[in-house]
């Protein structure tokens, strides 16, 4: 693995667990403007009410209002999506009320990135300098809108159906995976989806999220097979290269392959996130 050990270690020890984290939302300025201030404080791992009997609440993880999402990304969504790259299959979940935060926290802005473009360059940043494995990553973006599961991908693919095989694998029955070799394919695709959501104005929120969205990357990946590549020119994938890093090969610096099509032999990787 090209990343720092602990991180392997991380991953192999939460892969079957679940890590809650709350993040505190500071005020908007309608509600600075209205003179309210902020319910909770947050001490260590823990949030407390400002209640006259006030409770507090321990989680795995608490961030304040001033917190940074590639802060919170580092702290829990790292170790997911290096456990994805080595096989395993991970979920980043957001879960809140209308205004709460979820769209920022997932998608962030250009000066705070959220979940959804750090992941995206770090998948795509680990392959890069993983020099012994190539990969596959194909991308799916489903909405569910009142118990209608739709594809964002090819929007006129609606009332799609949750099926279940033989292996106790769930699967969505016709949903589209599109193949992606950069970065700035994915971002494409997502902002194609989004602009197939469903929103609408609520009174907490201008532009509200009508629907809640599940994107799914699956990653397989293997050993690289240098009989295959025999020689020829090595096809060079995304980000720019950096000294003392990889394996020099005929005067370029090789680099993670992402490939197209499917695995041919060896033992193959599958990952989701």
């Amino acid at each position: 693995s090209p990343w720092p050990q602990q991180f392997g270690l991380c991953a192999k020890i939460g892969m079957d667990s679940i890590r809650v984290g709350v993040r505190v939302r500071p005020l908007l300025k309608r509600e600075t403007e209205a003179g309210q201030n902020n319910w909770w404080t947050v001490s260590s791992n823990c949030i407390t009410n400002k209640s006259p009997n006030p409770q507090s609440y321990c989680f795995d993880n608490v961030f304040h209002g001033d917190a940074k999402t590639t802060n919170i990304f580092t702290t829990m969504g790292l170790p997911i999506v290096h456990s994805v790259m080595e096989g395993f299959n991970g979920t980043i979940f957001v879960y809140g009320q209308t205004s709460s935060g979820k769209t920022h926290t997932m998608m962030g802005t250009s000066d705070d990135p959220g979940i959804i473009p750090l992941t995206i360059h770090e998948v795509f940043s680990y392959i890069e300098q993983c020099v012994s494995r190539e990969f596959i990553l194909r991308l799916s973006y489903l909405e569910i809108y009142n118990e209608t599961l739709t594809d964002l991908l090819n929007p006129e693919n609606k009332n799609l159906k949750i099926r279940e095989n033989t292996e106790h694998t769930v699967s969505v029955h016709g949903l589209t995976e599109c193949a992606v070799t950069f970065a700035s394919e994915v971002v494409d695709l997502l902002c194609f989806g989004d602009q197939n959501r469903v929103i609408g104005e609520t009174n907490m929120n201008e532009r509200s999220s009508r629907s809640h969205t599940i994107v799914t990357m699956a990653i397989e990946s293997r050993e690289r097979d240098e009989e295959e590549e025999g020689g020829g020119k090595e096809e060079e994938r995304g980000g720019k290269e950096e000294g003392g890093k990889g394996k020099m090969r005929k005067g370029k610096m090789r680099k993670g392959k992402v490939r197209k099509g499917k695995m041919r032999k060896g033992k193959v990787r599958k990952g989701k996130m």
